[in-house]
């Protein structure tokens, strides 16, 4: 029988519990600081600006960092 390898938190949530506050907060400022940065890089589609890299940042922060932290850093 398979076992579940995701560990739960305390509040009930599927993100890794190992993973200390400051270490979240620094990661989620460095991908912050990163999807600033790579923003200056787009292409031009015809009635709009693509940003390719937004997106890969968007879904490295949430499957490194879970969905809460995730949302968080889609606001930035």
């Amino acid at each position: 029988m398979l076992q579940s390898t995701s560990v739960m938190a305390r509040n009930g949530s599927k993100e890794p519990s190992h993973v200390s506050t400051t270490t979240r907060l620094t990661l989620g400022l460095f991908f912050i600081a990163l999807g600033f940065l790579l923003s200056l890089v787009s292409f031009p589609a015809w009635p709009t600006r693509v940003l390719p890299f937004q997106h890969v940042i968007n879904t490295m922060v949430g499957i490194m960092l879970g969905d809460s932290c995730s949302v968080l850093a889609l606001m930035y």
